[in-house]
């Protein structure tokens, strides 16, 4: 069967269409792929640049640390902390008429090498200058002594504050031992 030059030109037609609409759907999703894998090399090289930029800024971390690491409170394995940092803030607070009502200890938590003990003052009534001086003595009396929230509300009567703070004491171990 011989075809005629008009159903050659057609088929011709047919096959190129039929080609493209191939190559476009098929091609539509490689290129979203591609896209996908071009978006992901940037964020990757991104990261690495940070990484980078991170290493070559260990010297500084590590002599930061090491300056920290000197000012580190360290005691040894049966000295209670709670004991210790509770007396340490209530110094503090009686210093300044700062009233602590309502106070809870959590769990220490390990860091590394560090420990940090949690203590939620849940209640406290003060001044405005008692506060603000409480912070700042309880800021310029360890390096290791840090709040974390704070919230303030007046009271009643509007001429005090009430409010509850979470604070986080840290310090060290004696070399070589683990708290129970």
């Amino acid at each position: 069967m011989k075809l005629s030059p008009r159903e050659s030109m057609l088929a011709l037609a047919t096959g190129a269409v039929l080609l493209f609409g191939i190559t476009g759907v098929w091609g539509t999703r490689q290129f979203e792929t591609w896209e996908e894998l071009r978006r992901r090399q940037g964020d990757l090289r991104e990261k690495l640049a940070e990484d980078e930029d991170l290493v070559a800024s260990n010297a500084y971390w590590t002599a930061e640390f090491e300056a920290l690491r000197a000012r580190l409170p360290q005691f040894p394995p049966d000295t209670k902390m709670d004991v210790h940092w509770l007396s340490v803030v209530e110094g503090v607070a009686r210093r300044h008429e700062f009233r602590i009502l309502k106070r809870q200890v959590g769990e220490p938590e390990k860091h590394g090498a560090v420990y940090e003990l949690p203590i939620d003052c849940r209640d406290w009534e003060a001044s405005l200058d008692s506060l603000v001086h409480f912070l700042f003595d309880l800021r310029s009396e360890s390096a290791m002594l840090d709040v974390r929230q704070l919230l303030i509300r007046p009271d009643k009567n509007a001429t005090n504050l009430r409010g509850r703070f979470l604070l986080h004491c840290a310090y060290t171990r004696g070399p070589g031992t683990e708290e129970k």
